[in-house]
Formats: structure tokens, sequence, C-alpha cells
């Protein structure tokens, strides 16, 4: 995520330089100014300037706290580490259905993703793995009509 932020969270001033850059290379580039030439339109080498206002910082509600967005507004880190509302209802109990080949990197997952639960407050018990030795749909979908009828 922080290789996407890099390119995505650009400062004002950052993206008015990359607004006359791209402006620029538009203006300089012969196929771009004969492409506007024949459709009757012409591109400014400027940027327009519009008044606006700055809104109110955001904040994130909790479990009776307020997550300030701060001038980024980036609420990552609360909500990696505070807990959530706790009028939630619990799970009890819950599965996963893998392919035997891929049930070590969803155990991990599984393992991730109760521990990060966990740190917002929210109990999540050890899921009931059904790992599929045989992929065959037939053979899927009875052993599922078994597991979640009978057991």
């Amino acid at each position: 995520m922080q290789d996407i932020a890099q390119h995505t969270r650009v400062d004002p001033n950052g993206r008015i330089v990359k607004y006359n850059n791209f402006i620029k290379r538009v203006l300089t580039t012969p196929k771009s100014s004969d492409s506007l030439k024949e459709w009757n339109l012409t591109l400014s080498n400027a940027l327009i300037t519009i008044n606006g206002r700055v809104l109110p910082q955001e904040n994130l509600n909790g479990d009776n706290h307020k997550y300030p967005a701060g001038h980024n507004n980036d609420w990552t880190a609360q909500l990696r580490s505070l807990p959530m509302y706790k009028n939630i209802v619990g799970i009890q109990c819950w599965a996963i259905v893998t392919p035997h080949m891929c049930s070590s990197n969803v155990g991990k997952f599984t393992n991730t993703l109760i521990s990060v639960a966990d740190n917002l407050g929210f109990k999540l018990p050890k899921p009931r793995m059904l790992v599929l030795v045989i992929t065959i749909i037939n053979a899927i979908i009875i052993l599922l009509k078994y597991k979640i009828c009978y057991v």
C-alpha cells in the first residue's frame, strides 16, 4: 500500500508541478498538438485558479473513541490497533474450505486474521478447516452438505 501511496498521495504543490509538466508535454509534442488543432481545440499553458475552502478535519468514531484523521486523512494506525464497536454480534463458529495444496497459506492467513481481530477487540475463534483432497465438484458438494448439515 505504501508503494501506491507514493504516487497517489501527492501534496498540492507536487500535483501542480505534475499538471504543468503534463500541459507542457501535450503542447510541445507535435502529434498531440496536431490532434488538438484537428479538433479545433486549444489547451492553456497555465492552470486556472479557483477559490476554495478548507473542510474541517474528519473524525472516525470507534468504541468510545474518536480518531482524528490528521492533515493527511490517514486512519491506518488507529484502525489497526484500537478497538471496534462492541455492539457487534460475535462469530461463534465459522469454516474455511480450501484445496489441499493451499492449506498451509490459508492456515497462515487465518492466524493473521485472528491476531488482527484480537487487536481490534473482536474475539474470533479458530475456524473449522475443510481441506479438500479431491477437487471434483460433486465430491465437494457432498462434503459440504455433510459438514454443514450433520456436524
